[in-house]
């Protein structure tokens, strides 16, 4: 089954040779078979791109490079259409609450909250489409697929793969 990128993995699509989200994204390309990225990730990564290019110039070249580079078709771009929607709603509802802080997580707990809000909302748009979920975050999106599992329990689990490069 394929994977949809979540933003830990899409925040390390660069477009250099030394970037492995690059070269991996770009082979599947060449194969037919073009990466997934949930568009809710690009959200994330293109909000911190914005706010860094304030101290960096180098990230609004990136993000503009972002914008232009999911645009040509070279990866898939996953929605938040109407059934995914509404998956993430009733899990929202069932775990409002964000996981507690990581060991080394420096945000605060508003900007957790924003960041499950965003990991329900990632894991329901791969799940509505078939999707697995490549991440680094297997934590929380372990947490989310039992709570898929709970929501409905006939149907496919979400499944939670490392990152594939």
């Amino acid at each position: 089954m394929p994977a949809a990128w979540d933003t830990t993995l899409v925040s390390q699509l660069k477009p250099d040779e030394e970037s492995a989200a690059f070269a991996f994204a770009e082979e599947h390309y060449l194969a037919g078979e073009p990466v997934a990225l949930a568009a809710i990730a690009l959200n994330e990564v293109a909000f911190g791109y914005e706010r860094a290019r304030e101290r960096r110039v180098e990230f609004g070249v990136l993000l503009t490079w972002l914008a232009a580079y999911v645009s040509s078709g070279v990866v898939e771009v996953l929605p938040v259409d109407e059934r995914a929607a509404v998956v993430a709603g009733q899990l929202r509802a069932r775990a409002p609450g964000a996981p507690r802080a990581a060991r080394g997580d420096k945000r605060n707990k508003g900007q957790r909250r924003v960041a499950w809000f965003f990991d329900i909302q990632i894991a329901a748009s791969a799940w509505v489409a078939g999707y697995e979920i490549a991440t680094e975050n297997t934590r929380d999106f372990e947490r989310i697929g039992d709570l898929l599992a709970e929501l409905a329990p006939a149907a496919p689990r979400l499944e939670v793969v490392p990152s594939p490069f």
